[in-house]
């Protein structure tokens, strides 16, 4: 048994899986994990490492679509994961 991460330590994971990917979280966006980390209910089915990891995948997709209807004119954007990337049901539920 794992004790929970902090708020800090799980957008440190995330951030770190996210440059690992090639991806830069823009400050707003470490402002937005902190307060989802904060948020999110650490009961004893909550898995550290899976809800890093399921928020970037999440928030990879969503930037994905977010992409997909922009004329995207600088190529630094074709990394750069923003606080709209994080799911709403993140942010609400904490899943």
């Amino acid at each position: 048994a794992f004790d929970h991460y902090s708020a800090d330590e799980l957008v440190t994971i995330v951030r770190l899986q996210a440059e690992q990917a090639g991806y830069v979280c823009a400050p707003e966006t470490l402002a937005a994990l902190t307060q989802l980390c904060e948020a999110v209910p650490r009961d004893r089915t909550f898995g550290n490492g899976r809800f890093a990891r399921q928020t970037l995948e999440a928030m990879i997709t969503r930037q994905a679509g977010r992409l997909a209807r922009l004329d995207i004119g600088d190529v630094s954007e074709l990394s750069l994961l923003l606080p709209q990337d994080i799911p709403a049901l993140l942010q609400r539920s904490g899943a």
